[in-house]
């Protein structure tokens, strides 16, 4: 069995600010955020961002045109159910 220490919320955020008021710590904290706002501004990265935003704007296209198929589907599936229906009732009136 092993022996686990519980801590508060307000302990692990304590722990937490603690550690990230370090200057070394903070300096390294600011390091890795410039490292990640370089990265992403670099030009293969925004490639990527676009080319990624292209391929979701043609699935959204490819999603409407299905959904605007399947919709017209409906529509005629429900005709036919309707057509049917009258084609039997008409029959069972005629002697």
């Amino acid at each position: 069995m092993t022996n686990k220490t519980v801590l508060s919320d307000e302990a692990k955020t304590q722990m937490v600010s603690d550690w990230l008021s370090k200057p070394s710590i903070r300096l390294l904290t600011d390091l890795v955020s410039d490292a990640e706002q370089a990265v992403l501004q670099s030009p293969e990265i925004q490639q990527l961002e676009k080319r990624l935003q292209d391929a979701l704007d043609v699935l959204h296209e490819i999603g409407s045109e299905i959904q605007e198929e399947s919709e017209g589907d409906a529509w005629r599936l429900s005709n036919i159910a309707r057509d049917e229906y009258e084609r039997q009732k008409s029959m069972e009136k005629k002697p």
